[in-house]
């Protein structure tokens, strides 16, 4: 008898398997929690969760403090906040037919940006309405603006009408050519708004812009924000300086600013005439603050004078010697050596400098003409990361330790006098605002993000006018009173020893 047949069953299985609820709470943010650098008109949205009727928005500056901003119908709300500041929000999903009736969602966050840009002069090219004398409108065709003329003529070759080698931050700065020789005595530059502009909103209380300008420059430099002028506040010198300058104006002394439809940039003064620049011109949530300039709390520990020789006044004996042939000139105070680029450098034999990421600032004051890339003041090894080269890079202040530089925003290659400082702080790395390069007492660094420290080594001596480690960069032009400290000395600190007296402004 034949064995029964077994019956066989299909078999069947499972796979990606999902299961799939929209949460009762409100989920994915926008913008994403943590976001910086936004506007402050900010377009708050949301994932509504499944059972919301309406959604509450939860806003403030304190996440533990939230207010009711809105009850809204759809997951979207418009805030209105300050510049540079951080908000924290959150939604409460209702639904009163419900048991809970509200469901809050995690608490989110947003930044703000700093500033409020009006101007960096960036967008100018030089096609038909996109030229920088198109905005800004000058004296060009206007008799009664005196003989203002914006922008460089003719353009460059394969550029714009905007000046692109004096620069405070970006590529381009406007320049702003006046003459005054003949009435009205006055030079402007209008930029007329496309439409009215509140500057009461989002906490605005400054108005900044930057300028330098050039030897020989004279005249009172104002700002006009629709009919009110505000002469500028800083010292004349300020004018004929080729250092970058910042102006912060108080709004608060400005009347109605809630419909500002007009900004101009002028010099008066009968006679007056040169060129200036100006580059980012922003509006900030803070008022201007001065710092006051101080001798430094601790002396230096070298200080060379170079008047007539090259001994060391700091009392530690740090004594140079010259190699090749520099000669003495008349300096900055009493003589200064003059150095010829080719072979003359001073070594200080004795010393080879501050070591191990410990701070320190180099102080001297530099006249050249120089556009290429010498070294002033140089100590370390030759390895990268390892030594300390402070020197002019395209006319220019630099730094370097061989594996990542910073460098400064003013042109100092032009024949005239300048201080220049270098400050390094406890274990910097190449970067601001832990390492800064100050020009005649102002800070003149540009922003960079570099991560790689300091790690100087002793190797060669410290050395002026050359970089010892690759004896290569041979300086030109005359350097005086050089002087290096063992800490990291403070803006007031700096803009005492290049001779300031009185407040400066603060950079916001």
């Amino acid at each position: 008898m034949p064995a029964p047949r077994r019956r066989t069953l299909p078999q069947y299985g499972l796979s990606e398997v999902r299961f799939y609820s929209v949460p009762v709470k409100a989920w994915e943010p926008g913008p994403a929690s943590g976001t910086t650098g936004l506007d402050p008109q900010v377009g708050l949205s949301w994932r509504p969760g499944r059972e919301a009727g309406s959604h509450q928005v939860w806003l403030g500056t304190d996440p533990n403090g939230l207010t009711l901003a809105a009850t809204v119908q759809k997951p979207s709300y418009e805030a209105d906040v300050n510049l540079d500041q951080t908000c924290y929000w959150q939604i409460v999903e209702v639904n009163a037919a419900e048991t809970p009736a509200t469901w809050p969602s995690e608490v989110w966050s947003f930044t703000t940006q700093p500033y409020q840009l009006l101007d960096d002069f960036e967008s100018y090219t030089d096609q038909e309405g996109k030229t920088v004398y198109q905005t800004w409108l000058d004296g060009y065709a206007d008799p009664s603006n005196g003989a203002s003329t914006v922008g460089l003529y003719p353009a460059p070759i394969n550029g714009t009408y905007c000046e692109t080698t004096i620069i405070h931050a970006g590529k381009q700065s406007m320049p702003l050519a006046y003459d005054n020789t003949a009435a009205p005595y006055y030079s402007e530059a209008v930029f007329a708004f496309d439409s009215p502009q509140d500057w009461t909103a989002h906490a605005i209380k400054s108005l900044s812009l930057w300028f330098c300008g050039a030897a020989g420059n004279a005249g009172q430099l104002y700002v006009k924000i629709d009919g009110t002028k505000i002469p500028y506040n800083g010292e004349a010198a300020s004018l004929a300086s080729s250092v970058w300058h910042v102006w912060n104006i108080d709004l608060s002394q400005v009347g109605k600013l809630n419909s500002v439809r007009t900004m101009t940039i002028g010099i008066e003064g009968p006679g007056a005439k040169g060129v200036l620049y100006f580059d980012d011109i922003r509006l900030y949530p803070k008022t201007p603050e001065y710092y006051t300039p101080v001798q430094p709390a601790t002396g230096p520990v070298a200080y060379w004078p170079l008047n007539g020789d090259y001994q060391d006044a700091s009392g530690h004996g740090r004594n140079g010697t010259a190699a090749g042939g520099p000669t003495f000139a008349t300096g900055k105070d009493g003589q200064a050596v003059s150095f010829g680029g080719m072979s003359d450098y001073i070594t200080i034999d004795n010393w080879q400098g501050i070591l191990d990421g410990n701070p320190f600032t180099i102080s001297l004051w530099v006249n050249s003409t120089a556009q290429d890339d010498w070294t002033m003041v140089c100590w370390g090894g030759a390895t990268n990361g390892t030594r300390v080269d402070f020197r002019l890079y395209q006319g220019r202040l630099r730094v370097e330790h061989g594996n990542g530089n910073l460098v400064g925003n003013s042109v100092v290659a032009d024949g005239q006098w300048h201080h220049a400082v270098l400050v390094v702080t406890q274990n910097a790395s190449i970067q601001a605002p832990q390492v800064a390069l100050y020009v005649d007492g102002l800070n003149d660094t540009a922003a960079t993000t570099d991560p790689d420290v300091f790690g100087t080594v002793a190797d060669v001596p410290v050395t002026i006018g050359q970089r010892r480690t690759n004896n290569d960069r041979n300086f030109q032009g005359m350097l005086d009173e050089v002087r290096i400290f063992d800490v990291a000395l403070s803006p007031e600190e700096v803009a005492s020893l290049a001779g300031r007296t009185l407040p400066l402004p603060k950079p916001f």
